[in-house]
């Protein structure tokens, strides 16, 4: 069997695995085919899919998450935000879509608002190192030495 014929076999696994766990709702077989694209890194194909899924379920807030990430990753920044604050809306306990609203955040040179994001972020997962290093490596741009130090310290302390 070919590379290709073993895609399309592991293609269809999933899909009927999606199809199972799923019990046919096709907002989650939607998301799932993102989730696939999103792995091949066809970003374009997974905002498709995602875009689909929140047709087919407004409240979803993952959709609106991955998407999000499939928008950061082609530096499409003003989408992303969109994606990440509905994500948040609706989910506002998820410490990854403040992390990566920060990012967004930063890259459009708000810094204000990613440090409270990433700030957001510690407070939901006070355990989670990315968060600290991510706002210590900010502070290190902006020159904020000593903050830079104790998020670092934080990060260290906080690595499994």
């Amino acid at each position: 069997m070919n590379r290709r014929q073993l895609r399309t076999r592991m293609s269809s696994l999933l899909l009927l695995a999606v199809l199972g766990v799923s019990g046919g709702n096709p907002a989650y077989i939607e998301f799932h085919k993102g989730e696939e694209s999103a792995t091949s890194r066809d970003w374009n194909n997974a905002i498709t899919h995602y875009t689909e899924a929140l047709r087919l379920k407004p409240s979803y807030a993952e959709a609106y998450f991955k998407r999000g990430n499939a928008y950061l990753h082609m530096e499409k920044y003003n989408r992303a935000l969109k994606d990440y604050d509905e994500a948040i809306r609706l989910s506002p306990d998820t410490a990854t879509a403040y992390r990566n609203r920060a990012i967004v955040q930063y890259q459009r040179g708000d810094y204000a608002r990613a440090f409270k994001d990433y700030t957001d972020a510690t407070r939901l997962e006070p355990d989670s190192k990315t968060s600290y290093f991510n706002r210590g490596a900010m502070h290190m741009d902006k020159t904020q030495y000593d903050k830079a130090i104790r998020d670092y310290t934080d990060a260290i302390r906080h690595r499994q």
